[in-house]
Protein backbone atom coordinates (compact mmCIF):
# COMPACT_ATOMS: atom_id res chain seq x y z
CA UNK A 1 0.00 0.00 0.00
CA UNK A 2 3.14 2.59 0.74
CA UNK A 3 4.42 1.84 -3.14
CA UNK A 4 1.05 2.29 -4.06
CA UNK A 5 0.77 5.69 -2.32
CA UNK A 6 4.57 6.42 -3.19
CA UNK A 7 4.00 5.95 -6.74
CA UNK A 8 0.69 8.10 -7.24
CA UNK A 9 2.46 10.91 -5.23
CA UNK A 10 5.58 10.91 -7.44
CA UNK A 11 3.02 10.79 -10.91
CA UNK A 12 0.71 13.77 -9.22
CA UNK A 13 4.36 15.92 -8.53
CA UNK A 14 5.70 14.79 -12.23
CA UNK A 15 2.70 15.69 -14.22
CA UNK A 16 2.43 18.91 -11.85
CA UNK A 17 5.84 20.24 -12.77
CA UNK A 18 5.26 21.39 -16.05
CA UNK A 19 6.92 23.88 -18.62
CA UNK A 20 5.37 26.76 -17.14
CA UNK A 21 6.32 26.29 -13.28
CA UNK A 22 9.99 26.05 -14.94
CA UNK A 23 12.13 29.33 -15.87
CA UNK A 24 12.13 31.15 -18.99
CA UNK A 25 15.08 30.93 -21.00
CA UNK A 26 16.88 33.29 -23.40
CA UNK A 27 15.36 32.63 -26.53
CA UNK A 28 11.76 32.71 -24.76
CA UNK A 29 12.36 35.86 -23.36
CA UNK A 30 12.91 37.43 -26.47
CA UNK A 31 10.54 35.77 -28.80
CA UNK A 32 8.09 37.58 -25.85
CA UNK A 33 9.37 41.07 -26.08
CA UNK A 34 9.57 41.68 -29.50
CA UNK A 35 6.79 44.22 -30.55
CA UNK A 36 6.31 45.06 -26.53
CA UNK A 37 7.38 48.53 -24.13
CA UNK A 38 9.57 49.10 -21.66
CA UNK A 39 8.21 51.56 -19.36
CA UNK A 40 9.63 53.98 -17.01
CA UNK A 41 6.70 56.14 -15.27
CA UNK A 42 4.08 55.36 -17.70
CA UNK A 43 6.72 56.35 -20.23
CA UNK A 44 7.52 53.88 -23.05
CA UNK A 45 11.51 54.23 -23.16
CA UNK A 46 12.03 51.13 -25.49
CA UNK A 47 10.18 49.29 -28.10
CA UNK A 48 11.34 46.29 -28.91
CA UNK A 49 10.82 46.19 -32.31
CA UNK A 50 13.05 43.29 -34.00
CA UNK A 51 15.08 40.55 -32.62
CA UNK A 52 18.02 41.81 -34.64
CA UNK A 53 18.06 44.97 -32.08
CA UNK A 54 19.24 42.77 -29.35
CA UNK A 55 22.08 42.71 -29.44
CA UNK A 56 23.35 41.05 -26.30
CA UNK A 57 21.07 39.67 -23.52
CA UNK A 58 21.48 38.09 -20.04
CA UNK A 59 18.97 36.88 -17.32
CA UNK A 60 20.05 38.55 -13.75
CA UNK A 61 17.92 36.35 -11.80
CA UNK A 62 14.12 35.04 -11.98
CA UNK A 63 11.73 34.29 -9.22
CA UNK A 64 8.68 32.45 -9.42
CA UNK A 65 5.96 33.13 -6.64
CA UNK A 66 2.72 31.22 -7.25
CA UNK A 67 1.68 32.09 -11.00
CA UNK A 68 3.81 35.14 -11.16
CA UNK A 69 7.81 34.96 -13.23
CA UNK A 70 9.51 38.05 -12.26
CA UNK A 71 12.84 38.63 -14.02
CA UNK A 72 15.63 41.16 -14.38
CA UNK A 73 17.51 41.29 -17.84
CA UNK A 74 20.17 43.48 -19.15
CA UNK A 75 20.36 43.99 -22.48
CA UNK A 76 22.62 45.92 -25.20
CA UNK A 77 20.29 47.45 -27.73
CA UNK A 78 21.15 48.86 -31.19
CA UNK A 79 18.58 51.62 -32.39
CA UNK A 80 18.56 51.61 -36.00
CA UNK A 81 17.25 54.82 -36.23
CA UNK A 82 19.84 56.69 -35.19
CA UNK A 83 22.57 53.80 -35.00
CA UNK A 84 23.07 54.28 -31.05
CA UNK A 85 24.08 51.84 -28.63
CA UNK A 86 22.08 51.77 -25.38
CA UNK A 87 22.61 49.72 -22.41
CA UNK A 88 18.84 48.56 -20.52
CA UNK A 89 18.26 46.99 -17.30
CA UNK A 90 14.67 45.83 -17.35
CA UNK A 91 12.13 44.01 -14.90
CA UNK A 92 9.55 41.94 -16.51
CA UNK A 93 6.56 40.11 -15.17
CA UNK A 94 4.63 37.01 -16.41
CA UNK A 95 1.99 35.24 -15.82
CA UNK A 96 1.10 31.85 -15.90
CA UNK A 97 -1.30 30.52 -17.81
CA UNK A 98 -1.47 27.47 -17.53
CA UNK A 99 0.65 26.01 -19.93
CA UNK A 100 2.76 28.69 -20.78
CA UNK A 101 3.86 32.50 -19.17
CA UNK A 102 2.70 35.19 -20.83
CA UNK A 103 4.30 38.31 -20.46
CA UNK A 104 2.24 40.93 -18.18
CA UNK A 105 4.55 44.26 -17.89
CA UNK A 106 7.84 45.29 -18.75
CA UNK A 107 9.82 48.39 -16.78
CA UNK A 108 13.01 49.90 -16.79
CA UNK A 109 15.44 50.05 -13.93
CA UNK A 110 18.09 51.73 -16.06
CA UNK A 111 18.67 52.89 -19.47
CA UNK A 112 21.49 54.29 -20.86
CA UNK A 113 23.31 55.38 -24.42
CA UNK A 114 26.83 53.39 -24.60
CA UNK A 115 27.95 54.19 -28.34
CA UNK A 116 30.78 56.55 -27.10
CA UNK A 117 32.06 53.21 -25.65
CA UNK A 118 32.03 51.75 -28.80
CA UNK A 119 30.54 48.69 -30.41
CA UNK A 120 33.06 46.26 -28.45
CA UNK A 121 30.13 46.98 -25.44
CA UNK A 122 29.18 44.28 -23.31
CA UNK A 123 27.17 42.89 -20.74
CA UNK A 124 30.44 40.96 -19.11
Amino acid sequence: MKKIILILSLVILTASCNSSTSKISIKELKSSIIGENVYTSGISVWKFDAPSEIKEVKIINQKITGELNELTAEYILEDFRSINLYYLKAGHVFRNDGDKWNLVNSYSIEIRNVSELGSKQTLD
